[in-house]
């Protein structure tokens, strides 16, 4: 997957290792987690091919891709938050731009 592939770009925050983050970088070309949004679960791919690797800490934006897209685009929108999540929550962030339905 790369940038062509997004739903949306996120304004993201992703937790310090002291915050219960993760412990390593994000390296290339992605990061699959889990996007919680509005209290349901999504299967999500950052696509770190125009941001480079990430890592605890890290704010920005991010393009990102959602599997089986049809649950949720027809709800998002620009200035709702979500959470990120691998065995537990590692971030979290804001839609800044829906770039495809």
């Amino acid at each position: 997957m790369t940038h062509k592939d997004a739903h949306f770009v996120g304004r993201i925050r992703l937790y310090t290792t002291e915050e219960g983050g993760r412990r390593s970088p994000v390296l290339l070309p992605q990061l699959r987690c889990m996007l919680e949004y509005k209290e349901e679960l999504f299967d999500c791919v950052l696509l770190l091919d125009e941001v480079g690797s990430i890592s605890p800490g890290y704010e920005g934006e991010v393009p990102i891709a959602i599997l089986f897209s049809h649950y949720v685009m027809d709800r998002l929108q620009v200035g709702d938050r979500f959470r990120l999540r691998e065995l537990r929550f590692i971030g979290e962030g804001e839609v800044v731009e829906i770039v495809r339905r």
